[in-house]
């Protein structure tokens, strides 16, 4: 199950990005000692447009029985459109995404193109925080409650204070295990760094953590879809600090997945581990 940001995202999301340029030249800007780091969306009308591949390699097991290798690739282009700046200096922003990846056609050894479409409304904090959303078009209280745990585990959201290079911050986020049970995760977060980055000047911003995200079974969904997948991610994000988007970034993640669901009629308890790469840019920015 694929979602926007995490890489922040998320992400998704929910990971926000900006252009291009060559290097400056050495010496010529004054670096700041301290910086805020703000997710800015004006004005109404401000379209970003990104890139996300993502490859995926590990093995998953059926009803316990022998292993299968698997090995995909999932392309997508991400589109972030401003449709309204609240009074609270919340903005609500549209996330559409389109997701590309190559499927085996049966037995036949073909492959086909498959392609699907999320739309998500969102309202976004300065701090970058998805205070709300909205799924649009078909959905289902397991997808929401998908998509919120990402979000609220997987965005990051920045300081209200001034950083500067060496400064950290720590994300914990309470999750409601399928069972009734509670636990929690955490993501540590450390300015880095700075650099210019397709003609940006970026703070570096390394993380580490691990998300939980449960599956609630829908009484609306025929494959009786429950379980849980457990990521350990880390990466890098370039954030340009004066245009307030990210810039570009890189993410490895380790999935473990443990999920039961109804195929053909038959009760399938599939397990799961693989290794995914992400890698989520910006390829222009506009209005409309």
């Amino acid at each position: 199950m694929y979602t926007s940001s995490s890489l922040t995202l998320r992400v998704l999301s929910v990971i926000l990005i900006a252009a291009l340029m060559p290097f400056g030249i050495a010496g010529c800007t004054q670096k700041p000692s301290s910086f805020f780091l703000r997710a800015k969306y004006e004005p109404i009308g401000k379209v970003l447009a990104y890139s996300l591949t993502s490859h995926r390699s590990g093995e998953k097991q059926d009803n316990g029985g022998p292993t299968q290798k698997v090995d995909s690739k999932v392309e997508a282009d991400v589109v972030y459109t401003t449709q309204k700046i609240l009074a609270n200096g919340n903005t609500i922003v549209l996330e559409e995404t389109r997701y590309f990846w190559d499927a085996p056609v049966g037995d036949s050894g073909q492959v086909k193109r498959s392609t699907r479409e999320i739309s998500i409304r969102q309202e976004v904090s300065p701090t970058g925080k998805i205070v709300a959303f909205t799924i649009l078009g078909e959905s289902s209280s397991s997808g929401d409650n998908y998509t919120r745990n990402f979000y609220d585990q997987a965005v990051p959201v920045f300081p209200e204070k001034a950083v500067t290079i060496g400064d950290t911050w720590t994300q914990s986020a309470a999750v409601r295990l399928p069972d009734g049970s509670q636990t929690s995760t955490s993501t540590s977060y450390r300015v880095k760094g700075t650099a210019v980055k397709m003609g940006y000047d970026c703070a570096i911003i390394e993380y580490k953590g691990n998300v939980i995200l449960p599956i609630t079974r829908d009484s609306s969904d025929t494959a009786a879809l429950e379980g849980i997948d457990r990521i350990e991610m880390n990466g890098l994000i370039y954030f340009a600090y004066v245009a307030g988007i990210s810039v570009n970034a890189e993410e490895r993640r380790r999935l473990i997945v443990d999920r039961s669901f109804v195929s053909g009629g038959k009760s399938v308890h599939r397990k799961a581990q693989f290794e995914e790469v992400i890698s989520y840019s910006l390829d222009s920015t506009g209005a409309l």
